[in-house]
Formats: structure tokens, C-alpha cells, sequence
């Protein structure tokens, strides 16, 4: 019998059989976050979300979500304006397995609403009156995509109240890529304000870059926020071609990330 042996059955002696197994257990899920897995014990992988009201334009690549198994995060806004085709197709999409999240009733600027107004209009103009409108229609929302990016903490405790998790945006530039932010790669493990980074031409995150921070979202074993607006073969700012969001999810797919909806986090 060697060392190690030994050593093994004078603990189980000194704890008991089952508080052995709890000691083990404690070990390797402290040696899990060490090695740096994720605490949930989710998989690493990417979260994608689109905004805005192009129901139309998502509802046309749900082949190419369904081709790779992605589900994805829609976060609606305008909701009182969809015709019943547009809500009909969102309730296709919720039944694929993609989630319907909720972006403002008028996708109102947060801050610049509540400079003239308090919290409580802000509720009742942009938040509650399209909570109810979706729920109506069996697409209650769990959560919710500030619309422009545009948060504060006071706002995040409102609104927390309605929703599960919060989502805001982190800003590429010049010096700062996709890569960079600390904020968009999580562990499973947060306190319901997520922030994504943005894949829309406008941002000027080519495809290289992107693939880059996948890479990196799978090495440190975390999950990846991105998002964008209108999916088209069209070009435009605030838009992704079919060429582009296919190198994203075949990439994502081949090494192995796992696809999560927003409320997943």
C-alpha cells in the first residue's frame, strides 16, 4: 500500500465515509474555478441577442440558426406596432428555442427620458404598458436590452424588479477592440447586468477580430456577449450580412462553444 493510500483511509477514518465525499466534492469544484471552469458548470460559449423590431429580417435566417443549433436572444421593441404576422413569427422563434426579450415599448433613450421625468413615468410610459402587450400574446419577457446602451444604477434597480437579467453594450474604438473587454466574457456567475459587444458593420469588428474573441472566450472557458441589430444580405451601419453571421456560428460551433439565450446566463 503506498503513501497516498494511506493517507486516504486515515481521513476517511478521521471523517466518515460520507464527510470523505463531501470533502472530495469541495475540492474539485474549488479546483474547477482554479483551473478556471466555469462556477455554474456551464460550458463555455457564445450569447448573441439582436434589437429592434426586424422580425421580418430574423425570421428569414431562422434556417441558418437552426443549421447550427444556435439559440439566440431577440429583444423587441416597438411591440405595439408588429402587424399579427410579425408577432406570429416572433412565437415560431420562441417555439425553435430562441428567447423574445424586451427592448422599450418606444425605444426610448433611459437617461435623456428621465432628465424631465422620474422613474416611475419611465415605467409607465416605456416598461409596463409592453411587458403586458407581450404577455398578452404569450411572449412575457425576462429580460430586457437598454435601448442605445443608455443605463444607470438607479435605473438597473427599477428595473430589476421586472426583469431577470439587464443587458447593455460596451463601445469598440480605435484603441479598444472586441477582445479587450473584461465586461462581455462571464463565468455564469453574475449579478443580472450583462453588457455585449457589437457585431453590426457600424462597429467595425471584422471577422478576424471576432473569431480572436471567441478564441478567447473558449481558452478562459467563459461565455461571450455580441449582439446586432437587422440580419440582411443588405448592406448598412446597423446590420450583419448572412455571409458574416454564418462565419460567426460555424466558427463558434467548430470549436466547440455552447449557444445560450440571455435568461441562460
Amino acid at each position: 500500500m503506498n503513501t497516498d493510500e494511506t493517507y486516504t483511509i486515515k481521513i476517511k477514518r478521521a471523517l466518515g465515509d460520507r464527510l470523505y465525499e463531501v470533502r472530495e466534492q469541495i475540492k474539485h469544484a474549488w479546483h474547477s474555478v482554479m483551473d478556471g471552469e466555469a462556477k455554474s458548470g456551464k460550458a463555455e460559449g457564445l450569447a448573441l441577442s439582436f434589437d429592434d423590431d426586424y422580425v421580418d429580417d430574423w425570421y428569414s435566417f431562422r434556417d441558418l440558426f437552426n443549421r447550427y443549433g444556435a439559440k439566440v436572444t431577440f429583444f423587441v421593441s416597438n411591440f405595439n406596432n408588429l402587424t399579427k404576422e410579425s408577432i406570429e413569427k416572433l412565437k415560431i422563434l420562441k417555439d425553435d428555442g430562441h428567447e423574445i426579450g424586451f427592448h422599450g415599448l418606444n425605444h426610448l433613450d433611459a437617461i435623456k427620458f428621465m432628465d424631465e421625468n422620474s422613474i416611475d413615468k419611465y415605467l409607465a410610459a416605456e416598461i409596463l404598458p409592453g411587458i403586458d402587450a407581450m404577455t398578452v400574446h404569450g411572449l412575457t419577457p425576462l429580460t430586457f436590452s437598454y435601448p442605445f446602451g443608455q443605463r444607470a444604477p438607479h435605473i438597473d434597480k427599477a428595473l430589476s424588479k421586472h426583469f431577470k437579467y439587464l443587458r447593455g453594450v460596451v463601445c469598440t474604438n480605435g484603441k479598444k477592440r472586441i477582445y479587450d473587454f473584461w465586461q462581455i466574457y462571464y463565468y455564469h456567475d453574475n449579478d443580472g447586468l450583462l453588457f455585449a459587444a457589437g457585431i453590426d458593420n457600424v462597429y467595425r469588428n471584422n471577422i478576424d477580430e471576432i473569431h480572436e474573441a471567441l478564441r478567447k472566450a473558449r481558452k478562459k472557458k467563459k461565455t461571450i456577449l455580441l449582439y446586432g441589430h437587422r440580419t440582411t444580405e443588405e448592406a448598412g451601419d446597423y446590420c450583419i450580412s448572412a455571409a458574416s453571421l454564418e462565419a460567426i456560428l460555424k466558427y463558434a460551433s467548430q470549436i466547440g462553444m455552447t449557444f445560450y439565450r440571455i435568461t441562460d446566463l
